[in-house]
């Protein structure tokens, strides 16, 4: 990941080896910024191995047993602590059989926040219930009310002590491994300055049906906007990226 200012994620990409997870957090460290856009997001370890026509990783070992090399991230290095939420707290549904379930949408809790910008968004208003932006798989946060009255994380699974809340909705009915469930849009800061951002859905592109530029595109189309363009600039001190004479993403357009 050296050569880049921005590492993304986006849908669904589960299964992470050790390797993998060291080489994003080495990125963090050194100064990457990192934008996710999907869920269910490291949940199991995995192992690559040699397959029978000689590839060398060709074949991907889990036997998801409890205190195995491939049992659930959280159970190891936790990955509340550098993607900033945990499936532990979100949850699976399918919504062919329940469709009520996914007729939820985030409700904002800081639209003071620079993520937010240009929005039209306020505290406690609600988007992606229309396009059903939180379906299938989440992830959440161990989280409690604040003195203001907003969730705030408990730290409970590992989330870095800089993260913020954004937005979130309660999953009920939904299956959560940790029971209860709450989808939970996050940004934390890491130590040089750099940024994580997290939509923790897998069906956030949902909401970037409409990104036309108009003012009628939802609200989804301008976060992603802001949070890809913000998160491409380094940060002072970053060692990768741009600072090492490497690429960097270029401002979206529409």
């Amino acid at each position: 990941l050296d050569p880049y200012v921005q590492a993304m994620i986006v849908g669904h990409d589960e299964y992470w080896t050790n390797e993998m997870d060291t080489e994003l957090r080495r990125f963090l460290d050194a100064g990457g910024n990192l934008s996710v856009f999907g869920g269910n997001t490291m949940w199991w370890r995995s192992e690559m191995h040699a397959d029978g026509r000689g590839r060398a990783n060709g074949w991907m070992y889990m036997s998801r047993l409890p205190g195995s090399s491939t049992d659930n991230w959280y159970a190891y290095r936790p990955e509340a602590s550098v993607i900033g939420v945990s499936y532990t707290k979100g949850g699976f549904m399918a919504q062919s059989r329940t469709p009520t379930l996914s007729d939820i949408g985030y409700k904002v809790h800081r639209a003071e926040h620079w993520v937010f910008a240009g929005t039209g968004l306020k505290d406690n208003d609600e988007f992606g219930r229309k396009v059903r932006i939180l379906t299938y798989e989440v992830d959440g946060l161990y989280a409690t009310t604040g003195p203001d009255g907003k969730p705030v994380p408990t730290f409970a699974d590992g989330a870095p002590k800089s993260t913020i809340i954004l937005a979130s909705s309660p999953i009920v009915g939904w299956d959560v491994p940790k029971a209860p469930g709450l989808a939970t849009m996050t940004i934390h800061q890491r130590a040089l300055g750099n940024t994580v951002f997290n939509a923790a859905t897998i069906d956030w592109a949902r909401g970037l049906a409409s990104c036309d530029g108009s003012a009628t595109e939802f609200p989804e189309c301008k976060i992603t906007k802001t949070v890809v363009t913000k998160l491409a600039q380094p940060v002072s001190g970053a060692t990768v990226g741009r600072a090492t004479g490497g690429a960097t993403t270029p401002p979206l357009t529409t």
